[in-house]
């Protein structure tokens, strides 16, 4: 990364471009270049930018280049952000961690904005870049929510056509509060605030509170296990149901369980355990998709939360 070190006049005509500073009048752009905490970094191609975890206090607007969004535990970039995109609002708006790690896929040049700007600003200058990365903000959310509706609707797709000899039901396809795998990173401009409410968050969440259950599967002797949404599963067989934490499952089967198997007449190798129960090697497949997104639901769940009270500060 290397400070570009650009002079105040090329500042206000780089903001002259920026659909962000659309709106902000030549006084107030001509204010924010002078401050010493904007400025202009070059990254080469690869050089990470911002990393998911850390503490961050800064927004960007790339000038040109390409850059790559990834979240973690997925492995491939999630989201292109392309010049004029601004990225990393939440940790300028609040103290958080940054939500995901954007790295240049090209030679890059970005403007940093640090949130220590926001003491030297004009009371109007402040209020309108405020209200603008509220904007983008809940802008960024809808697109979170929608990218994990689809992922949502893609992994019930996959479990459809699963063929391992079990049938397997999907519930309902709607997935309200999953991850987001855009994080602060989603590729979009200026956006608008929704809802009519006195309070615009509520409803959204609300429906990040809901999660859906879904049978996963269900095998020829009856038994029958729900994902719960999270890390949390209902398994059924019969008239025993037992709700439990899901975990990575073993094959190493304590002896008590084997003897239980034995006893009914079960083949042990059939079978693997997590935490004290046990799910049919059948299962074993569907379970780890059911556990991959809920580690990811789990997470985001967290995520959004926080970033809908850092909004409800704002305004408080």
């Amino acid at each position: 990364m290397v400070d570009e070190g650009l002079g105040v006049m090329i500042k206000k005509e780089y903001l002259d471009k920026i659909p962000f500073f659309k709106g902000f009048t030549a006084e107030q752009k001509a204010e924010i270049s002078a401050l010493e905490d904007v400025r202009f970094l070059k990254y080469r191609a690869n050089e990470g930018i911002v990393n998911e975890g850390d503490p961050g206090d800064s927004f960007y607007i790339p000038l040109s280049g390409s850059l790559l969004v990834f979240k973690k535990p997925i492995g491939d970039p999630i989201a292109t952000i392309k010049p004029g995109h601004l990225f990393g609002e939440i940790a300028f708006l609040s103290p958080r961690k940054r939500t995901t790690s954007i790295s240049a896929e090209s030679e890059t040049i970005v403007i940093e904005f640090k949130r220590s700007m926001m003491t030297k600003l004009s009371h109007d200058t402040r209020d309108l870049v405020k209200d603008k990365l509220i904007n983008i903000l809940i802008h960024h959310l809808d697109a979170q929510r929608a990218f994990f509706e689809e992922a949502n609707a893609n992994y019930h797709k996959k479990q459809q056509h699963h063929d391992d000899g079990e049938s397997y039901a999907h519930g309902e396809a709607s997935a309200h509060g999953e991850a987001s795998a855009h994080g602060e990173a989603s590729a979009h401009g200026e956006a608008s605030a929704h809802g009519e409410s006195s309070n615009p968050f509520e409803q959204a969440k609300q429906e990040n509170a809901e999660i859906k259950t879904r049978l996963i599967y269900e095998g020829k002797d009856g038994m029958k296990i729900y994902h719960l949404g999270l890390l949390k599963a209902r398994i059924v067989k019969g008239e025993n149901s037992k709700e439990v934490d899901m975990a990575p499952l073993s094959e190493s089967l304590p002896g008590n369980m084997l003897k239980a198997l034995e006893k009914k007449g079960l083949d042990p190798r059939d079978y693997l355990t997590a935490n004290g129960y046990l799910v049919p090697k059948l299962a074993e497949s569907v379970w780890k998709q059911a556990m991959t997104l809920g580690a990811v639901q789990k997470k985001q769940q967290q995520q959004n939360i926080d970033h809908f009270q850092s909004i409800d500060n704002l305004y408080s």
